[in-house]
């Protein structure tokens, strides 16, 4: 079991990083922690724009 275990570690130390993610295009990319606000206020900016049309579905709550 303990051999299992291990094996789980390397693998989760070498494939959980997120440039290795990207790779494989699991995602679109890393945003740097530098770059967060601008690709946030460029988002929100886009999604103001872009008008809300009449919703079928009623009233949804989360």
């Amino acid at each position: 079991m303990e051999k299992f275990r291990q094996m789980m570690r390397e693998r989760y130390n070498s494939e959980g990083h997120p440039f290795y993610t990207g790779s494989l295009m699991f995602h679109d990319g890393v945003i740097a922690f530098s770059e967060a606000r601008d690709k946030l206020a460029r988002a929100f900016e886009i999604a103001l724009r872009t008008p809300v049309r009449e919703s079928d579905w009623g009233d949804l709550k989360f």
